[in-house]
């Protein structure tokens, strides 16, 4: 749940990006990746991203940029004291895929290997989301200007 309300603060702080508040709510917080602590010697926590096969890579993307955005800004969305080093691994998500999203939500490639019954009981929205982002914040993201683009979610 945190990170479903982090990034929905960050989306309905910014006009630019509050009509993507909804778009986050119906993903969920199933939607998004989770993460198991890793611990580490030096006492400091290490979390694992566990990836949601499922999810295409552009909404993947389009949560990297987000999240770097929100610690960059210290938005509402953000907080200190809840920031955890992530770090990349190998570990997918057995849960089910979110229903209902539109189809530009799933990865190709994932559907392509799940059975009919599987696809027809997701009822996937045929239109397209559009997942544009500022092209200021696009462009901060892609120069590596943000103070921290490590990723909550790959």
């Amino acid at each position: 749940m945190q990170l479903l309300e982090a990034r929905k603060g960050v989306l309905a702080e910014d006009p630019e990006l509050m009509h993507h508040v909804s778009m986050c709510l119906r993903l969920t917080t199933e939607g998004m990746s989770s993460d198991e602590d890793e611990g580490d010697v030096s006492g400091r926590c290490t979390y694992s991203i566990i990836k949601k096969k499922w999810r295409s890579p552009d909404v993947k993307r389009f949560f990297n940029i987000i999240d770097a955005y929100r610690r960059s800004t210290k938005s509402a969305g953000y907080k200190g004291r809840d920031y955890r080093h992530w770090a990349p691994s190998d570990k997918v998500s057995t849960s089910a895929a979110v229903p209902g999203l539109p189809k530009n939500f799933y990865d190709e490639a994932w559907l392509a290997t799940q059975p009919h019954y599987v696809v027809r009981r997701l009822q996937i929205d045929p239109v397209e989301y559009s997942l544009t982002i500022p092209s200021d914040i696009e462009s901060a993201y892609e120069k590596g200007d943000f103070v921290d683009d490590s990723s909550d979610d790959d």
